[in-house]
């Protein structure tokens, strides 16, 4: 029906959500209690998560979860496609996982160094138009490929993996 707002929906519209971190109990539709943990940003955005356990931990928890699939989705499909290897050997899987690792870390230093020399551009939302990440994989890659023409670049970025 046109108009017809769900209780949790009209909940949301209601409650204020002043206190830079709040938990509500709410009883949604159906009978089910949830309990909605909000952390109201730096930048004034309201992070809401629901959960039916640990409503005093939720954020925290939900932050851990977003970091863990945040560096899924760069081993997965946001850079080097783990998954088109379809390597099942739990050994050989140990060893990619490892190189993967090294070569974000790389990425990431690239990355960094990268947004100082030339910082990305911000969309009006004021997010980076891409992630550092990206940035220094994107670099890297195209040295790679362009090894014999980049070669002082290529070692220029070797010296991130150690340190100096």
């Amino acid at each position: 029906m046109v108009g017809k707002v769900s209780e949790p929906a009209l909940f949301f519209k209601i409650y204020k959500w002043d206190n830079p971190k709040s938990c509500v109990s709410l009883d949604c539709c159906g009978g089910t209690s949830k309990t909605i943990a909000a952390l109201r940003l730096e930048d004034g955005e309201l992070l809401i998560v629901a959960t039916q356990t640990h409503p005093q931990t939720a954020i925290t928890d939900y932050a851990k979860r977003w970091g863990i699939e945040t560096l899924f989705g760069i081993f997965k499909t946001r850079g080097f496609c783990l998954e088109s290897t379809h390597l099942t050997d739990a050994e050989r899987l140990s060893k990619l996982l490892a190189l993967l690792s090294l070569a974000l870390c790389w990425a990431m230093l690239t990355g960094e160094w990268l947004n100082q020399i030339k910082p990305l551009k911000l969309k009006k939302h004021g997010r980076r138009a891409k992630s550092i990440f990206r940035y220094g994989f994107d670099h890297l890659r195209n040295i790679v490929l362009n090894l014999e023409q980049k070669s002082d670049e290529f070692l220029h970025a070797l010296q991130f993996l150690s340190g100096t």
